[in-house]
């Protein structure tokens, strides 16, 4: 039924819930799925100041941070391997130039995925509010289905 799937990872644990649900369904139907485990990371570089000497200084940090990102997705592709599921390589990893929920949506066009799983972290109210939700806005504007995942716990 799906052939590719979207899965972006923050490298949190409430993230990782949405693995069982991938493994499923990336390998319920023949031919399986692929499987593209995807995390985006927000610029640590301050938008619109136009200093380059500020991203001088934090283009090594937001360069570890990404190594750190592609380490963590490898081990979880890894893992999702073992159990049979396609996993496409490389891993991708971006650096956010706006915001995630725009690059989560740019990768899922840009790699015309079927279908993204992803997880909440439940915020509600102000916490919301003030951090705004990735997940609500990536829901709003997919253009395929997104499968939400609450945490354990959040009901």
């Amino acid at each position: 039924m799906y052939q590719k799937i979207l899965v972006p990872l923050d490298g949190s644990k409430e993230a990782e819930h949405a693995l069982p649900h991938v493994k499923t369904a990336a390998t319920g139907y023949e031919p399986p799925a692929k499987v593209i485990l995807y995390r985006a990371i927000g610029s640590l570089f301050p938008t619109g100041t136009g200093e380059y000497t500020l991203a001088d200084k934090y283009a090594k940090k937001e360069q570890e941070l990404e190594a750190s990102a592609a380490k963590y997705l490898r081990k979880i592709a890894d893992n999702l391997k073992k159990d049979g599921v396609n996993v496409a390589e490389p891993v991708m990893v971006s650096i956010s130039v706006s915001d995630v929920a725009s690059e989560i949506l740019a990768c899922a066009e840009g790699n015309e995925v079927d279908l993204i799983i992803m997880t909440t972290h439940g915020r509600s109210g102000i916490s919301r509010w003030a951090f705004g939700s990735v997940t609500d806005k990536v829901i709003r504007h997919a253009k395929v289905p997104v499968l939400v995942v609450p945490p354990h716990g959040y009901r």
